[in-house]
């Protein structure tokens, strides 16, 4: 665990609006491999600093499933058990065994991908989190910030919360 320092706290506090911005620009409902990396990419040197890895416990990172990858390990897997299964089952049970994978194939598209993968309205969630945390130790004064940095850190952290909560709110609303 490293400290939190003045300097770091406030590249921190800028990097979080940069990373909002950057979430602002896509679909709130979908699932983004490169959101996902970026934001994974991005998470450890949150978590590294003792200050705030202890104000977010369980900030997990983010996962990169679509629902493309899904439904394709699915046929992959429909196929590879049909091949493996073929001449241990009857005629019968195969035919049932791939027409209920099948059905399953389908009805995975109609899941939500926010229950397998990350979202960036999950992504932008965890962010606000974090912008919160930053916040909360910003207003106990328990970084020394000069009088010009603390107005600029919270000038970046109020515009990255105000986007974030207007961002979440529009994803609710679909």
């Amino acid at each position: 665990m490293a400290e939190l320092t003045r300097k770091e706290f406030y590249k921190l506090a800028e990097s979080c609006l940069e990373m909002t911005m950057e979430l602002a620009r896509h679909e709130q409902d979908r699932v983004n491999v490169e959101q996902c990396r970026v934001f994974n990419e991005w998470l450890p040197g949150v978590l590294k600093y003792d200050r705030l890895a202890a104000d977010l416990p369980g900030l997990t990172p983010a996962r990169p499933l679509t629902r493309w990858r899904v439904l394709l390990i699915t046929l992959v897997v429909l196929a590879v058990s049909t091949l493996l299964l073929q001449d241990f089952l009857g005629r019968y049970f195969l035919f049932f065994f791939g027409l209920s994978a099948t059905m399953s194939g389908i009805a995975l598209i109609f899941i939500p991908e926010r229950l397998y993968g990350t979202t960036i309205a999950l992504i932008e969630g965890k962010v606000l989190r974090i912008v919160n945390a930053m916040e909360a130790i910003l207003l106990a004064q328990e970084m020394g910030l000069t009088e010009a940095a603390f107005f600029k850190t919270t000038e970046n952290l109020a515009a990255a919360k105000k986007e974030l909560r207007i961002q979440l709110h529009h994803a609710q609303r679909w």
